[in-house]
């Protein structure tokens, strides 16, 4: 038997979720770095293995008690992207979100035209192909405009309300330097003698990250102040109890438009099978370790290879004659999707 949990997570003060550039060491660390917008789903998998352990006395100050005991419960090994994994007691989590107020908010993307937002207008095609394959129709988005651009912003499940970007997130957070070098002149830290800076993020006051887990009747999770991101940044987490999550599978249609909830692990095939695509792509890399009392913390972890991902937010509208088997085959990853990825709704 399993139970379902909401956790809400309101930051304490700034934060910074690296991505790959942060992290890449090869293609070297460029100068001026921004938190993304949400942590990773490795990220939330990582704060409830990491809970689960202190909180059902399995972890203590000296480390983990029992490799074995830790791994029925958390499972062996983080998440690896081409790997059938089994986290334990951790049966499935959620998407991650924006929670305000106690609403629900997904990310929704619309056309910013003469400072107003829009809904993208999807009326005229045109005939042309993707990947020199045969012409089709192709929906011609008739608002949208380069100069203009699009709106990443959210929209509340329930009242349909539309926020844009700075009415959730703090954007006027100065950037602050990464790595500072004495002016033996001046006796001063100095901007031009930093090596690099970093655009931390903060949310407005009624916002936090929220996701649904669910996990084996037996596991104690409970309310905690957790710090993940770069630096550690400090969480309040809240744990409530709820029936089952919201997310659903919805039935993929021809002509049909989807939206992504999450962000998406999908193969450039899809492309043959949409008429139009508002997308972005985000890069994923994960690192792991596997459970151990003596984990050797100093040596740099095991790095997945790199994967670019479509954004949350990204809309496909998918064509009148699509094999709609192939689309959902396309959409479908059961490793990614265990722990938060490849979730969409109806656009």
């Amino acid at each position: 038997m399993s139970k379902t949990k909401q956790i809400i997570l309101t930051p304490l003060n700034k934060f910074f979720f690296g991505g790959e550039n942060f992290f890449d060491a090869e293609e070297g660390v460029f100068y001026f770095q921004t938190s993304r917008d949400f942590p990773q789903q490795t990220t939330l998998l990582g704060v409830i293995r990491h809970q689960i352990l202190l909180q059902n006395n399995l972890m203590d100050s000296n480390g983990i008690k029992d490799e074995t005991t830790a791994a029925t419960w958390i499972g062996a090994e983080s998440f690896s992207p081409n790997t059938t994994h089994h986290f334990g007691k951790i049966q499935q989590l959620s998407p991650a979100f924006i929670s305000k107020g106690g609403a629900r908010l997904q990310a929704h993307w619309s056309a910013n035209k003469d400072g107003t937002t829009k809904e993208f207008e999807w009326n005229k095609t045109i005939r042309a192909s993707f990947h020199s394959k045969q012409k089709q129709d192709m929906s011609v988005i008739e608002n949208y405009s380069e100069k203009g651009g699009i709106e990443e912003g959210f929209l509340d499940v329930a009242t349909k309300k539309f926020y844009r970007y700075e009415e959730i997130y703090d954007n006027r957070e100065a950037p602050q330097i990464g790595i500072n070098k004495m002016d033996r002149y001046k006796n001063k830290m100095t901007d031009d003698e930093g090596f690099y800076k970093f655009k931390y993020c903060r949310l407005q006051s009624d916002c936090a990250f929220s996701f649904y887990v669910e996990v084996a009747d037996d596991v104690t999770l409970q309310n905690a102040i957790i710090t993940m991101g770069k630096e550690r940044s400090p969480f309040k987490m809240e744990v409530q109890d709820v029936d089952k999550t919201p997310f659903q599978d919805i039935d993929i249609q021809q002509d049909s438009k989807i939206l992504l909830l999450s962000d998406t692990r999908v193969f450039n095939e899809i492309y043959d099978y949409c008429s139009a695509i508002i997308s972005d792509t985000i890069s994923f890399r994960n690192f792991g370790r596997k459970v151990s009392k003596t984990d050797n913390y100093a040596a740099r972890p095991s790095t997945s290879s790199r994967l670019n991902l479509l954004k949350r937010g990204s809309i496909l509208h998918i064509s009148k004659d699509a094999d709609i088997n192939k689309v959902k085959t396309l959409l479908k990853d059961d490793n990614f999707r265990k722990i938060g990825y490849n979730y969409y709704t109806n656009y």
